[in-house]
């Protein structure tokens, strides 16, 4: 099941970040001027969790892009805010 739900989560990443190639996208800042998150990694960043939470729906992530703007929810309805490096 591992392997299925690896696979699903890289395929909706991509369709995400495809649906941006050569397009226009927002760009801002983590926590500094050269900490760059775009638009399009934090829709993949968030279809990725959103693939794995179907088949793992208590799982609690920490992920880079998530880290600088958006609450990530967990299983009970509550959020935390992730801890990316």
């Amino acid at each position: 099941m591992l392997k299925s739900t690896l696979l699903k989560a890289t395929q909706a990443g991509a369709k995400v970040l495809q649906e941006y190639f050569n397009g226009t996208f927002t760009i801002s800042h983590k926590d500094t001027i050269n900490n760059l998150v775009t638009e399009a990694d934090q829709k993949a960043e968030a279809a990725i969790i959103a693939a794995i939470r179907e088949d793992y729906p208590t799982t609690i992530f920490s992920a880079r892009k998530l880290a600088s703007s958006a609450r990530i929810p967990l299983s009970n309805g509550s959020s935390t805010r992730s801890t990316g490096p």
